[in-house]
């Protein structure tokens, strides 16, 4: 058995090798550079939107678990509005992240366009897109009482011992895509693990903790004239 550069078995026929063809939902758990070479080879856009998407339902319904707003909404509505407004700001939050990416990346002599780095960071998801299925158990076991403040309803529902293992499950495949987005960043990129983890340090470095500083401030100048108001 042969591989070629990127990691994929080399086949042999008639004279010719051919490069055996990966299914990425699958490969791209344990061969993620080889899985992301191939992608941009034929179509770098492809299924990039549904997954920024499923991705993005599946991070806003783990963020809203602890708002409570199971007080008062029907878990059914809670899931729908998530899966709405989620799947936006999945898109949207992929093409802001790929730009962000892709300009610091120059710094660091990346190569890659804009597309291709979309595409290793959409289907870097597919752990937590797979992860959706934990959702299943979870509301079938403790329904409303998932989304309620606190931990009102879970201590006293019987099924409470199954919910940190599944949690956890779910933990373990969000650490492993933020590994397989440094590999098919890298990948793409054309860098190493570790240069695709700067690139991503870089992106914090230039843009979230000059966003978060500013915000902080706002709010503490808010804060004091909300308080010189009040004297």
């Amino acid at each position: 058995m042969e591989f070629d550069d990127s990691g994929q078995e080399m086949r042999q026929g008639g004279g010719q090798t051919t490069t055996a063809e990966l299914n990425p939902w699958v490969s791209i758990w344990t061969q993620p550079r080889a899985t992301i070479q191939q992608i941009v080879d034929s179509d770098p856009e492809q299924s990039v939107l549904i997954l920024a998407g499923i991705s993005g339902f599946a991070s806003t319904l783990d963020s809203v678990r602890d708002a409570g707003l199971g007080d008062g909404i029907p878990w059914f509505y809670i899931v729908l509005i998530c899966a709405l407004i989620g799947s936006l700001l999945g898109i949207a939050g992929l093409y802001v992240f790929s730009f962000l990416l892709h300009w610091t990346g120059k710094w660091l002599d990346g190569r890659a366009s804009q597309p291709l780095i979309r595409a290793a960071g959409a289907w870097a998801q597919v752990p937590i897109i797979w992860g959706l299925l934990l959702w299943v158990p979870l509301i079938a076991l403790f329904g409303q009482d998932l989304f309620r403040s606190g931990s009102f309803g879970l201590e006293s529902n019987p099924f409470s011992p199954y919910l940190f293992p599944i949690t956890s499950i779910g933990i373990v495949l969000g650490v492993w895509s933020l590994v397989l987005s440094l590999h098919c960043l890298a990948q793409v990129q054309g860098f190493s693990v570790w240069k695709a983890l700067g690139n991503y340090v870089l992106v914090i470095a230039v843009v979230v903790i000059p966003v978060t500083v500013i915000f902080v401030i706002f709010l503490t100048m808010l804060g004091i004239a909300g308080s010189s108001l009040m004297m």
